[in-house]
């Protein structure tokens, strides 16, 4: 974990760095991309939508009643964000009226009411199933994404009083920074995922070819026809 740990903190300071750069010589051109509904929100609210399709195709390909409302749960944790990044005009779409305020506000607390419920009646295993997908690189990932999340927040009550544009591109910068490590985080979940749903069948196999009676000498001498050869393991 702490070789993880260690390797996850220089690609998440490569990448801050990069990201810096490069959107700070495209904002001193055109300031106007961190604006509301420009393209770097934009691209916010396609890897949210990225990483909610991700987790609930997990929670598909799960064979654990506990991972599926863990995927569940991280589905709609996505999907909270990406509404709130979505500022569409009520007038063009049913899609815009479900997706502002007051109306998604009620589906959202409804949905997270349901969620809380199931997660309460299973709360033992599903919050080991929890700590088992934190405790991975995806979980780190999804840390990182939470914390910059967190330090854009504090620029959006512009709490360091610091000029009025500067405090809006250094917003909207970590929260696309925030973005694409939480789409790092649910890409390498499903892939996870699968990987657990194989381990899983396999281990299953082993276990029923484990439960069949024991090898006896009759049996594999009348199986295998008498002739001289390994008994099997």
């Amino acid at each position: 974990m702490q070789f993880e740990l260690r390797n996850t903190l220089a690609i998440v300071i490569l990448f801050c760095s990069l990201s810096i750069i490069i959107w700070g010589l495209m904002w001193m051109q055109f300031s106007f991309i961190v604006n509301e509904s420009q393209i770097v929100e934009n691209i916010q609210a396609l890897f949210l939508i990225i990483g909610f399709i991700a987790h609930f195709y997990s929670y598909f390909r799960s064979d654990s009643d506990n991972y599926c409302i863990l995927f569940v749960g991280l589905s709609l944790f996505y999907l909270t964000f990406c509404v709130r990044e979505l500022e569409l005009d009520e007038s063009q779409t049913w899609i815009a009226f479900v997706t502002n305020p007051p109306v998604r506000n009620y589906w959202l607390i409804a949905a997270w009411a349901v969620s809380l419920l199931v997660f309460l009646r299973n709360m033992k295993s599903t919050f080991g199933a929890f700590l088992e997908w934190i405790n991975n690189i995806h979980g780190l990932y999804l840390i990182f994404g939470g914390l910059f999340y967190v330090s854009a927040d504090l620029f959006d009550k512009n709490v360091f009083s610091i000029r009025q544009d500067i405090n809006l591109f250094i917003e909207e910068i970590l929260e696309f920074n925030a973005t694409i490590f939480m789409v790092l985080s649910a890409v390498i979940s499903l892939a996870w995922a699968r990987k657990q749903v194989w381990w899983n069948s396999a281990r299953c196999v082993f276990r029923q070819k484990a439960s069949k009676p024991a090898w006896t000498a009759k049996s594999w001498a009348g199986s295998s026809g008498g002739r001289c050869s390994s008994p099997p393991a």
